[in-house]
């Protein structure tokens, strides 16, 4: 457990700057899931220290967040829980995925965007209205390119 908890902050301090970390009085908090424990955690940096733990669905596998929402995957639960970037606090938990895989969040925070594996879609969560807004079939296996132009933002 301890190794692996080791190896996720290692990745989480990669990603310290990146959207999946956020700041507490200044000082970076990476977001990492502990799979087994079902379970996202807020670890400060540089200390490592577990500040935070919540509750997911079973098997929380990837994290996307942004200012204004976190984005948590839950594969085997076929779960996505939408948490407030701030508290943490869960705001919606969207059920019924095949086996949701990857999450992004827009630019300006207006949409999730999720892979579903077992369908071969990309999901879009409005993020404002708490919503499954589309599915967009894109075959099996696809998944998100890193960045996406502004301009999905602003299409609606």
């Amino acid at each position: 457990m301890r190794s692996v908890l080791v190896l996720c902050l290692s990745a989480a301090l990669v990603c310290a700057l990146s959207a999946s970390a956020r700041t507490s009085s200044g000082n970076p908090v990476a977001l990492v899931t502990a799979e087994q424990q079902n379970e996202l955690l807020a670890v400060g940096l540089p200390s490592g220290k577990v500040l935070r733990r919540v509750s997911v669905p079973a098997d929380p596998q990837n994290v996307a967040a942004a200012p204004g929402a976190v984005v948590v995957v839950s594969t085997r639960a076929g779960a996505v829980t939408l948490l407030d970037w701030r508290t943490l606090k869960t705001l919606k938990v969207f059920r019924g995925f095949g086996s949701p895989h990857l999450a992004a969040i827009s630019p300006y925070g207006k949409w999730a965007y999720v892979t579903d594996d077992a369908r071969g879609q990309l999901d879009v969560l409005a993020l404002g209205t708490r919503r499954l807004l589309s599915h967009v079939f894109v075959g099996a296996g696809a998944h998100p390119e890193p960045s996406r132009p502004a301009s999905l933002d602003r299409a609606r």
